[in-house]
Order: structure tokens, then C-alpha cells, then sequence
């Protein structure tokens, strides 16, 4: 019988095992060659904010090398954002205000601006006397009235740096202007069981002029029908502008939220503003900016006090807020309501 020759199969088996152990061979030593290669060029830069724990004490010297990960999003394209600064042809600027400190007197924690003709002397005296406001809580009968004199009063829609001249710093919808501000401030107190009524007229629309004469028909109103009403807020935002058109904008951060900064405003008594009661009004922003700074540092600006009327006549808790400016967004205004309502409700506790 013929020797038979072995199957081809069987050598082609060989052939692919030995070409499988060259490639393994091959693949261990390009890896090792690659580690200590990594090794001697050095280490890959590594965010230490983001992944990298920074240690508090010097290692040895001889500690073995502690893993880490490699920040990849470093070897993505470099976007450049455009510089805040860098306002578009035809836009003015809008620029951050810190106005917690700006010019004012001391009255043992009080800031306030004197521009009446009495002396800081004679606000101190004021200021001594702690106000006897009170309120009932959990009760049925309104406490607090929230109204807006300056209604149509709006915000920026967006931060970002500039403002377009052709912006409208008035809105007819109550959901975008100062009536969305007072709305926040009555829901925290209504939460915290201080009855709280929000009138929306708009008293200075279709007309500007003559706005107070008709809130304070609102107001009166009010104040007929419930006699319980201790408080009156009138809710503006106030108006920033320098010479050059520029925009200010009142604005702090508390904790991780971006909030506009408020501005309480108390008239004097006089002969063209009669407010009998001015002193009873002082003391009731006094004690409400100083709840406030305890609670929320930042927040609050300088009592401006100064010889206007506003109807700050009609009870012994009236003042006028200006929940930032027209530099401001909405959801930063919205955000001081929700700060001053609780500070008010804090406030409230301690009478």
C-alpha cells in the first residue's frame, strides 16, 4: 500500500497557530514598549478641579505612583466664547452693581441715606425705638396688601452683558413686569400663613401721569373693606442709567441663586408730603433690612429716605421696594421676591 501523504488541512492549522502566537508575542511587546514609553516623556495633564484629588501631605518618595484619570475633553477643539466686554455694534452695556454698600449712614446695622434735612442724629433717635407692627398669622383676614403703582414696570428677558436701545422697559403683561414680583412675595407669605391680598391694576397705564392719585384710590379701597390690612408693599424696580447710556444692574449671588437687589424707599414728613406716621414706616424698613441681611447677605441696598409722598400715609407699615432695575432679568427680580418675603415672614415672628 502507497504511503499517503497528510491532509493539507492539518498544515494550514499549524501555519495560523504559530502566526497567532507571533501576533500576541508581537502585541505583548508593543504594550510594554508603550507603557514605559508614557513613562519617560511624562504624565498626561489632568484637571485637578475635576478628576484628580489633591493630596493634603507630602508622599514618600517611593509610594507607588497613585492612579488617576485622564481628562480627554482636553484634546477636544478649543471653543472661544466672545468676551463679556464685547458688545454687539449698536448695543450699550449693562454693568454688574454691587449697591449693598453703596453710600450711606451707619445706624447700628441700619444703612440708610439721608436726604431729608434732619440730622443722622435725629434719625438715630427714630431708629432706637423698635416698631410695634404685628400681625396675625393664620388668620383669615388679609394682614398684608401688595399693590403696584408703577405696574408696567419690566425686566430684561436675558443676561448677557449689553442691552438693545430699542428695548421696552414697560410691559402690559402682568406675567413679565413687577405684578410677577409681588406675586412671589404674597405666595411666601400666604405659604407661611400671613393673609396676604395682590392687587394688579395697572395705575400707570394707558397714562403715567396721575398713577399715585389713582393707587391710592386702591389702596383706600382696600383698606375700607378690610380693616385688618396692617402692611401696604408697593412693588416697583427701580431705574438705573448713567450718562453714557450705560445700564446698572443691582444684583447679588446668595448660595447658588442669582437675585436682584432691593431697595426699600420711606418719605419723610413735610409740608408737600404730610406722612404723620413716617417714623412708625422707618422703623418698619429698619427692621426689615436688618432680618434680611441676616438671612440673605447681599441682598438688601440702603434705606433711601427722602422726601416723597407715595401714600406712605395711609397706614403704619408702608413702604415702596425697588426690586432691582430695568437692568435686571425677570427670574432675578422673581428671585428677590422670594428672598424679602422671607425675611418679612421672619421678621413678623419676632414682633
Amino acid at each position: 500500500m502507497r504511503n499517503k501523504r497528510p491532509p493539507k488541512i492539518r498544515v494550514k492549522k499549524k501555519r495560523q497557530a504559530v502566526a497567532v502566537y507571533v501576533f500576541l508575542l508581537g502585541f505583548v511587546f508593543f504594550a510594554v514598549a508603550g507603557v514605559r514609553f508614557y513613562q519617560l516623556v511624562g504624565d498626561v495633564a489632568v484637571s485637578p478641579a475635576v478628576f484628580v484629588e489633591q493630596p493634603t501631605e507630602s508622599v514618600a518618595e517611593d509610594a507607588p505612583a497613585a492612579q488617576t484619570f485622564i481628562d480627554f475633553s482636553a484634546l477636544l477643539p478649543k471653543v472661544t466664547l466672545p468676551e463679556k466686554s464685547e458688545i454687539p455694534e449698536g448695543m450699550v452695556a449693562v454693568y454688574d452693581k454691587d449697591l449693598s454698600s453703596s453710600t450711606s449712614s451707619d445706624f447700628s446695622g441700619v444703612r440708610v441715606k439721608n436726604s431729608t434735612s434732619l440730622s443722622d442724629n435725629q434719625v438715630a433717635e427714630i431708629l432706637q425705638q423698635r416698631s410695634k407692627l404685628k400681625v396675625e398669622f393664620n388668620s383669615d383676614e388679609p394682614q398684608v396688601l401688595i399693590m403696584h403703582t408703577h405696574c408696567t414696570e419690566s425686566y430684561l428677558d436675558y443676561a448677557v452683558g449689553y442691552y438693545d436701545p430699542a428695548t421696552a422697559t414697560r410691559n402690559t403683561d402682568n406675567n413679565q413686569n413687577t405684578a410677577r414680583v409681588g406675586q412671589e412675595i404674597a405666595a411666601v407669605l400666604n405659604a407661611n400663613g400671613i393673609c396676604t391680598l395682590q392687587d394688579t391694576t395697572q395705575h400707570d397705564y394707558p397714562n403715567y401721569n396721575g398713577a399715585y392719585d389713582r393707587s391710592r384710590d386702591t389702596v383706600l379701597g382696600y383698606l375700607n373693606k378690610y380693616k385688618s390690612i396692617k402692611i401696604v408693599l408697593d412693588v416697583h424696580r427701580d431705574a438705573i442709567i448713567y450718562s453714557d447710556n450705560t445700564w446698572g444692574k443691582p444684583v447679588c449671588t446668595i448660595g447658588s441663586q442669582t437675585s436682584a437687589q432691593i431697595m426699600i424707599i420711606v418719605g419723610c414728613n413735610s409740608s408737600d408730603t404730610p406722612i404723620p406716621n413716617y417714623a412708625d414706616n422707618l422703623r418698619f424698613a429698619a427692621g426689615l433690612q436688618q432680618k434680611a441681611d441676616q438671612m440673605y447677605a447681599g441682598l438688601m441696598r440702603p434705606i433711601l429716605f427722602r422726601y416723597s409722598f407715595y401714600n406712605q400715609d395711609l397706614t403704619t407699615g408702608s413702604i415702596l421696594l425697588e426690586m432691582g432695575s430695568q437692568a435686571n432679568t425677570l427670574s432675578e427680580a422673581v428671585q428677590a421676591g422670594r428672598f424679602i418675603g422671607s425675611a418679612l415672614v421672619e421678621y413678623l415672628k419676632e414682633q
